[in-house]
């Protein structure tokens, strides 16, 4: 194998933009992400005034400033605002250049401009002579912008506004997925609680001692997990000193299989006909069961019925494993 590695004239600033996004790539906070960036970008073109705007769920005509930097953001020290944080703290405005600028969802850019007077930015803008607005786009919408201001004039060129378009919003890409990735944990953090929780109240319907039963020794063995599931046994004394013991297994996983086994231990708890034999016992668990009409759920069981004093010892296998 042969090869020759070519220099690049700029190695510098590709040494610099390797750096930027190995950096970047380990960033799981929207916020740090946003400051990360935001620096990269005011080197490139600093603003003397930068504001970042979002629409996201208001109604048309209406947004809110996310940020406002004077100096733009390469100067920006601290804490940056977390605006997903406190969005429902931020103002609702309308109107004024912003809403000029939100009213047609492309890129923008301004010179001779004079807006002193805007009612909502007002004297941030005094001196202010040029400005580029930048739509970030989510689902098709223009839904964020990202607005720098300078005193002096601009570059005029395509390749400058086109980059500036690219950066903007492969950023908000960058920050949309870090944004539904922290939602996705906090739920599965949620849902792995609730399963957790529904797992404990499974196992708290479990024999949590032995009988002592004439003539037998017994020993059992259930191995938990953090999630909740279908697999269920039990004892149940019965006239004339027998006993009954279940085997049983719920089709399936999780909460709605855990709920079908509370749902047999009621039933079989709440038994009380005089026929205690395993087929019985086990009709009245299926006649009950079919009474819910559960959709696609079935339950595997295996019931014995043991007497003590003669040494007899009946079941019935209902699609289980034998035994």
């Amino acid at each position: 194998m042969r090869f020759e590695r070519i220099e690049l004239s700029n190695a510098g600033r590709m040494s610099d933009l390797t750096e930027l996004f190995r950096t970047g790539s380990v960033i799981d906070d929207p916020v740090a992400m946003l400051s990360h960036f935001a620096k990269w970008f005011g080197r490139r073109r600093q603003a003397d005034f930068f504001v970042s705007v979002s629409k996201r769920g208001l109604r048309d005509g209406e947004f809110k400033i996310t940020r406002r930097i004077i100096g733009g953001p390469a100067t920006r020290s601290g804490d940056p605002p977390n605006p997903w944080r406190d969005w429902n703290r931020l103002d609702t405005h309308s109107g004024g250049l912003i809403g000029e600028l939100l009213s047609r969802e492309e890129l923008q850019v301004l010179s001779a401009l004079d807006a002193s007077d805007d009612p909502i930015l007002g004297d941030d803008l005094a001196g202010m002579r040029t400005a580029i607005a930048i739509p970030t786009f989510d689902g098709g919408k223009a839904l964020n912008w990202a607005i720098s201001f300078f005193r002096d004039e601009m570059p005029r060129d395509q390749e400058f506004a086109e980059s500036a378009m690219l950066d903007i919003n492969m950023l908000g890409m960058a920050t949309r997925n870090l944004v539904s990735r922290r939602e996705a944990e906090r739920l599965n953090g949620e849902l792995t609680a609730q399963f957790e929780r529904i797992a404990g109240i499974q196992r708290a319907l479990l024999p949590q001692r032995l009988p002592k039963i004439p003539g037998l020794e017994l020993a059992t063995s259930y191995l938990t997990s953090n999630e909740a599931g279908g697999d269920y046994y039990d004892f149940f004394e019965a006239p004339g000193g027998r006993w009954g013991i279940l085997i049983a297994d719920v089709a399936g996983h999780g909460a709605a299989a855990a709920t079908v086994m509370a749902m047999l231990r009621g039933i079989l708890h709440c038994y009380e006909q005089e026929d205690f034999s395993p087929s019985r016992v086990m009709e009245y668990a299926n006649e009950k069961l079919l009474e819910t009409n559960l959709p696609g759920t079935f339950i595997t069981a295996f019931f014995a019925v043991y007497d003590p004093e003669v040494g007899a010892f009946e079941f019935a296998r209902c699609g289980h494993n034998p035994p």
